[in-house]
């Protein structure tokens, strides 16, 4: 049998678009971006962050983190702080209440990929992580052509992951 790639492009693209579309996938994008992002990383870096430095995580503009700074801010998930080692400085540091919510952002994600990976049997999940790994090798390596990035148009197969 011969290996086309095209065809194999088209049916990966459709099932990819499919999967976006499903609220499944939606969630799991949600944790992974905003002020969700925001308190996953905190967590995980276990210290405080300059917001910059949360900038520079999130890939967003000073303005949009400082939004989200002021709105976890009034909602007790995080603080600000002066760096101790240098004064000019701020650092972001989780609350009581923000490592709550970074721990139920972290969990509902990973529970709903357990079950997943349940569903589909150790093999086959441990050959999609195999080839998720692998796609992460690659696509860095790849050029990504001015008329991708530029052909956006919106619509029914705009998908956050």
């Amino acid at each position: 049998m011969e290996y086309r790639t095209e065809e194999l492009a088209k049916e990966f693209l459709e099932e990819f678009y499919r999967l976006g579309r499903l609220a499944q996938s939606k969630t799991i994008s949600h944790s992974m971006k905003g002020e969700a992002f925001m308190l996953l990383y905190l967590l995980q870096k276990g210290e405080g962050a300059s917001p910059g430095e949360l900038g520079k995580a999130l890939k967003s503009s000073t303005a949009r983190v400082a939004v989200a700074l002021n709105s976890l801010e009034r909602k007790k998930q995080v603080i600000r702080k002066v760096n101790e080692k240098d004064r000019r400085k701020i650092l972001v540091e989780l609350t009581e209440e923000g490592r709550k919510k970074a721990e139920e952002c972290r969990r509902v994600p990973e529970n709903m990929v357990t079950r997943l990976m349940e569903h589909l049997g150790e093999e086959d999940a441990q050959n999609m992580l195999h080839i998720m790994k692998r796609i992460n090798e690659i696509m860095p390596q790849m050029e990504c052509p001015d008329q991708i990035e530029n052909a956006h148009v919106g619509g029914k197969h705009d998908i956050e992951v």
